[in-house]
């Protein structure tokens, strides 16, 4: 294990992690942690924000609480430019530094118009947040270093004491999935709570009142939100797409995964969120172990860094 504070030599001389400023959302938090973890474990590290106009925009209020120095990336030997997977063609902005991309989702890389060819790809630095999206790289010939990410404090502290009520949650790429459940399944007399323009806290405070969380997205990487969910004691169904078909992204109990394109999809949907209502003590202690998996990823985080970034 790699403890924080632990003296070793980075591989880099500065890191430079690009984000883009002002948006606050799964991706832009992680590529923050990133500086964080690299500061701790001693080395030089700096987030900075497209467009780039000379100066360093202010780091957003979410995530003063991590160690981050806003900064202009240099283009200089020895250091490294991290690019997330959504803009990878800025990488040929720099001439002089080793330029690597992380891999936060593959299917969002998939949906730019302007993307550079796999050989290119194959050329720089990878890092994947996902065993799904190093898998679909590994289909390309490329290889990956994993680079996960963690959730955010507030979530991995003790979720508040409320009633549970028999109420279902859902996050905004559900919507589709679940409008279709309310008209045809008797799921429609359930009480649905979408997840959608809150801020964290009202987040957490929602999933800590519900029994169930339902994720039937396309999961392009490993998603945050299941496992919020789970942190703040509520029960976890998700489907079958993307990084959910795995177990190592999304290590639920099989039955807690359902193919939503498959027959009676709605009636066995309806049968399992009444059985976590009626009986949900005995559901939510099959969560355990996806809570320790959700829990204990910062660590792991930390020791990814540590592998990747110091020698």
């Amino acid at each position: 294990m790699i403890a924080t504070g632990e003296s070793r030599r980075p591989r880099y001389r500065k890191v430079f992690v690009l984000a883009p400023s002002h948006l606050t959302t799964g991706g832009p938090e992680a590529l923050h942690q990133l500086v964080d973890a690299i500061r701790a474990l001693g080395g030089d590290a700096y987030i900075s924000y497209w467009p780039f106009d000379g100066g360093a925009a202010p780091v957003p209020e979410p995530y003063r609480g991590y160690n981050v120095v806003a900064a202009p990336p240099q283009d200089e030997p020895g250091n490294l430019i991290v690019i997330p997977e959504i803009r990878p063609l800025i990488a040929r902005q720099f001439a002089h530094a080793t330029t690597a991309i992380w891999w936060l989702s593959f299917d969002h890389f998939l949906g730019e118009t302007e993307r550079p060819g796999w050989d290119e790809l194959r050329g720089r630095v990878n890092f994947s947040q996902s065993r799904y999206a190093a898998d679909r790289l590994a289909a390309h010939g490329i290889a990956t270093a994993p680079l996960t990410d963690y959730l955010n404090a507030e979530f991995r502290e003790t979720p508040p004491i409320s009633p549970r009520r028999n109420a279902i949650a859902y996050g905004a790429r559900s919507i589709g999935t679940v409008l279709w459940l309310r008209r045809r399944t008797p799921l429609r007399l359930c009480e649905w709570v979408l997840l959608d323009r809150m801020n964290r806290a009202d987040v957490r405070n929602a999933l800590s009142e519900v029994k169930l969380y339902v994720d039937f997205g396309n999961h392009p990487g490993r998603d945050r939100m299941p496992r919020e969910a789970a942190l703040c004691g509520a029960c976890v169904i998700t489907g079958r797409r993307g990084s959910a078909a795995n177990a190592v992204d999304v290590p639920l109990p099989d039955d807690c995964k359902l193919d939503d394109d498959a027959a009676l999809f709605g009636w066995r949907l309806a049968a399992k969120a009444l059985s976590v209502f009626g009986f949900f003590d005995r559901h939510v202690q099959r969560m355990e172990s996806y809570r320790h998996f959700a829990r204990d990823a910062r660590t792991v985080f930390f020791e990814e860094v540590g592998r990747a970034f110091f020698e």
